[in-house]
């Protein structure tokens, strides 16, 4: 099958060299601890800001040295970095770098100069403007214009290693949704400190930016300012004298009695600018965006199009340091050979598999089909079937009061279809959400009220499913709600908690009479809506809540055992899959870091987990491959790896045992693109399709890229490769990319379709989805009661 893959090829570099002077960095701390590698990153990362040049960092035998290029004056002695200050001292060493041989060492320090090198023209395009260092491009003339809003298209660019050699560019098509009018020069005081917070594209004359609103000033944009060397004067005036001979008429007709929203650069140095020349920016996630998202999403053949105009018109020539370069608007041809879907195994050792007959892309339609329709089937169902320890419900007094015995007359119907065995039967608690209002704290406070009594102790509940009203105000506020409940009573009450939320139900059932008796049944217009509702509680919340997972996967992996790590705000989380799922167990942990652990507390939380589990085990552990969501942090790396020399020999683990860490990076710069190319249709006119689910890429030695979505079951848009990287142990890519696509047909919360994490990092998302989101319990404890927000 020949495939294409969204890199392309960089001529003419023959010629062009770098040369970097090498500075030791000194005062970083003990290795490991929590600010080492956050100080070296600080000071590139300040470094290359303020003087606008391509700073890097390297190891060598314990020391980290700065990588300082070519032209840049001399450095200051010392820096201040968070938690103190890093002293540089210049090394006899210089890099002499050229760009045509093959990767070494320095590879790192190569794609660092070429990523600002070819950035830097495209920055200097007055066709273009960049939200800020090392973001996508996007074309000024937006390409959708709309009454409230515009949509920005635009390109990320990435330099990479090329697969067949030399370097290339890896691209990917990018949108910005950004509203029609500016924020306004006499916007209401209040209006705008309610958009602290909020992201903007500031139009400073040619200079197109984003910007993040961090206040409001005091003073307006006629008043007088200190700009340092540039002396006193207006904001007006220093914008019209920034533009030169030729400002914009949006500059020169400022109002000079406009307000002025304030912000801080990367550096932390405060900036103003006119409210009048700002542009909110919508999230498709958002109220406003929401609409819109449709407009954002690209058919491949419309993605690779967008991909190869924008290199043939701002990359196709191009000269850095003198040096004439070429980037070919084609991209990469390679033969690919999906991944077999791997075969399940249901109740009664029952299996679904690949069908022989008939084409892949019809073979994945029934796969997905059957699997989902197994687990309904009562002589197939659950891989292993046995009773749910005793259950707890927590219902709203709006709820119970009205639909709430209906509803949970209809989950216990969908439980007994699903998993009968579990006997799902649980004890009700209702709490009051009138007296106290609907707010966060106003729920929080009627939950803990119910609580006061310990209602579960009786029947030995552990295992509570709470169902939350919404909360008014933003997305993140219903976060912070589930958050604090999962938390909360975990600390509490020692209570385990799933939390669903009452909005769709209410839209769900109606009141009605029959013989002079008033009842509640669900809408005949939403009963399908109910019925994956109710399924997607029973399973995501109930079932798997409880730890009973529906399909295992019937051949072994490569690996004998993984596991998952992710953090996120300060809650760790880390997930063991043995035995192709037989065996699952999730572990959490607190953190003192938000998105990073230290050494002792991995090996310390892998020992916990390996030593409660692996006495379950069967099979010997021979072969273990970490899944880390995101960057492996060296700490990290250290930690796995004296907690497994610590378990060799003990139990199933054999004493050579093998452990390969594999980053799974789900977000990107510049994200790669998978197409395939095929027969044209009235659909797919170009030819240009998505990748069969299992098609692979290896882009270099340690990278590469494995499509766990695509056709057929991707319903819109271009598929998202998963980025795999190895950065520890000698396990193939072959064979680590391999489990990890057997492990994302483990699509247990979304048996219809396709899952683009494997099943070890899905669940630690799922677990931190509800529980790491941040809240503020002071500011719950000491609301004021807002009973009036009760109103049904």
């Amino acid at each position: 099958m020949t495939s294409e893959a969204s890199v392309f090829r960089v001529e003419g570099l023959g010629g062009l060299t770098a040369r970097y002077t090498l500075y030791a960095i000194r005062g970083l701390g003990a290795v490991g601890s929590s600010s080492y590698h956050q100080k070296v990153n600080e000071l590139v990362r300040r470094l290359s800001f303020t003087l606008k040049a391509p700073f890097t960092s390297i190891q060598r035998e314990g020391t980290f040295y700065l990588a300082a290029p070519e032209g840049v004056e001399q450095l200051e002695q010392t820096y201040p970095v968070v938690g103190g200050f890093v002293n540089l001292k210049k090394s006899d060493e210089t890099l002499e770098l050229s760009f045509d041989g093959p990767p070494d060492s320095l590879e790192n320090v190569r794609i660092r100069f070429l990523d600002f090198m070819l950035q830097h023209p495209l920055y200097k395009n007055g066709e273009l403007w960049q939200p800020r260092a090392g973001k996508p491009f996007f074309f000024k003339r937006p390409h959708s214009k709309g009454t409230e809003a515009n949509i920005f298209e635009g390109v990320s660019v990435r330099a990479c290693r090329h697969p067949d050699g030399g370097f290339g560019i890896v691209c990917d098509a990018r949108s910005k949704i950004v509203r029609t009018k500016p924020i306004g020069a006499r916007t209401d005081q209040a209006q705008l400190l309610a958009l602290v917070g909020r992201s903007c594209l500031y139009k400073m004359n040619d200079n197109w930016y984003q910007f993040r609103i961090d206040g409001v000033a005091d003073v307006l944009v006629g008043d007088q300012f200190d700009f340092g060397d540039a002396g006193q004067c207006t904001l007006l005036q220093h914008l019209v004298r920034s533009a030169g001979n030729a400002a914009p008429q949006s500059v020169v007709n400022l109002d000079p009695e406009g307000a002025v929203l304030t912000y801080y650069t990367s550096s932390g140095q405060q900036r103003f600018a006119p409210a009048a020349l700002c542009y909110l920016i919508e999230e498709t996630s958002g109220k406003s965006g929401r609409h819109l998202q449709s407009q954002t999403i690209l058919a491949p053949g419309a993605r690779k199009a967008r991909l190869q105009k924008f290199v043939r018109r701002y990359l196709s020539k191009l000269q850095l340091n003198g040096v004439d370069i070429h980037v070919v608007p084609e991209l990469h041809s390679f033969e690919s050979t999906p991944f077999e879907i791997p075969t399940l195994l249901f109740g009664q050792d029952n299996a679904v598999a690949q069908t022989r007959s008939g084409s892949r892309l019809s073979a994945v339609r029934h796969y997905s089909k059957e699997r989902q329709m197994a687990m309904f089937d009562p002589k197939r169902g659950f891989f292993k079937h046995s009773a749910l320890r005793p259950q707890g419900f927590m219902v709203p007094q709006s709820v119970w009061s009205s639909f709430g015995p209906a509803l949970l007359t209809d989950l216990k119907k969908i439980m007994l279809k699903l998993y009968s065995a579990g006997n799902y039967d649980p004890q009700i608690v209702v709490y009051d959400d009138t007296s106290f209002g609907r707010a966060l704290d106003g729920q929080w406070k009627g939950l803990l009220a119910a609580m006061e009594t310990d209602p579960f102790a009786e029947n030995n509940v552990d295992n509570v499913l709470v169902m939350l009203n919404r909360v008014p105000g933003s997305a993140r506020r219903q976060d912070q709600l589930a958050a604090m409940v999962c938390n909360e009573f975990f600390r509490r009450f020692d209570k385990r908690v799933q939390v669903m939320h009452s909005d769709t139900p209410r839209r769900g059932y109606v009141r009605k009479s029959r013989n002079g008796e008033a009842f509640y049944e669900q809408k005949n217009d939403h009963r399908i809506t109910m019925d994956g509702y109710l399924k997607g509680v029973a399973l995501n919340k109930i079932c798997l809540g409880n730890g009973r997972w529906p399909f295992v996967l019937k051949d072994p992996l490569a690996a004998d055992m993984i596991i998952g790590m992710d953090v996120k705000n300060n809650m760790a989380v880390f997930s063991l899959v043995g035995e192709g799922g037989r065996l699952v167990r999730v572990h959490r942990d607190k953190s003192q870091q938000k998105e990073k652990l230290k050494p002792a507390q991995v090996t310390q939380a892998m020992l916990h987990l390996l030593r409660e589990e692996m006495k379950y085990l069967e099979m010997p552990v021979r072969t273990v491959a970490i899944h880390r969501d995101g960057r492996a942090w060296p700490e990290e790396i250290e930690g796995i790896e004296v907690a497994f020399a610590t378990l060799a020999g003990e139990g199933p683990v054999l004493s050579n045992v093998e452990v390969s860490v594999f980053e799974l990076l789900k977000s990107s710069p510049a994200p790669m693109r998978l197409f395939s190319q095929g027969r044209p249709n009235d659909k797919h006119p170009d030819g240009v399709f998505n990748p069969i689910v299992g098609t692979w890429f290896q882009l270099g030695e340690n990278d590469a890229y494995i499509c766990t979505t695509g056709a057929p079951l991707l319903r819109q848009g271009t598929a998202d490769p998963l980025h795999v990287r190895r950065v520890s142990g000698l396990m193939p890519m072959s064979d680590g990319v391999a489990d990890i696509y057997a492990l994302s047909c483990l699509t247990w919360p979304k048996p219809d379709g396709c899952m683009r994490d494997p099943i070890s990092i899905k669940l630690c998302d799922i677990t931190l989805f509800d529980e790491a989101a941040t809240y503020d319990m002071d500011a719950v404890r000491f609301a004021p009661a807002q009973a009036d927000e009760a109103a049904l």
